[in-house]
């Protein structure tokens, strides 16, 4: 009898082992068609985000902003532009910077951001003396506005389309 025992005992042995097989498979195969399933989705989110900033550099080629008028005072060093934003787009954080040459002929490069935004529709009057910040270790104070190379201004809605232009009418009031 005990040999009997011993091989009932080791047939009922050998359905289990073949279910633990069976659901390590089934776990293993579960987590590669995740695997596979992940990589694939994120591979098309970059795609997609690609193709949405695709999207947004042609409303930054469509659009219709600009700088109408700028003036420096000669003395205070102030300067004041006149954007104008005829587009679908906001215009924020814009950012100011002078390439010009100092009274004693060096080179200097002048950098600071605007806190006022252009929004959509709008024309807003931007001056270097209020809401606007110069980066610090920079001053208006050696600039000579004769003798400006260009100015740029750039907004981070579309920072591949740069307003650039190469001067400012220069008042002495």
């Amino acid at each position: 009898m005990s040999l009997q025992n011993i091989n009932f005992h080791e047939k009922s042995l050998s359905p289990i082992i073949s279910v633990i097989l069976l659901v390590l498979v089934a776990a293993i195969l579960t987590g590669a068609i995740l695997s596979w399933s992940k990589n694939t989705v994120r591979e098309k989110l970059d795609v997609s985000k690609e193709s949405l900033k695709q999207a947004s550099d042609i409303d930054c080629v469509n659009s219709n902003f600009y700088v109408e008028s700028c003036e420096i005072d000669f003395f205070t060093k102030k300067m004041s532009l006149l954007v104008i934003n005829n587009s679908q787009l906001n215009y924020g954080n814009l950012v100011l910077t002078v390439n010009a040459l100092s009274f004693d002929g060096s080179d200097i490069k002048l950098f600071g951001n605007f806190d006022t935004p252009v929004l959509a529709g709008e024309t807003v009057l931007l001056s270097t003396d209020n809401e606007f910040f110069l980066k610090e270790g920079f001053s208006f104070d050696s600039l000579d506005p004769d003798n400006i190379k260009n100015i740029s201004l750039v907004s981070t809605t579309c920072p591949n389309s740069p307003i650039v232009f190469s001067s400012c009418d220069v008042v002495s009031d």
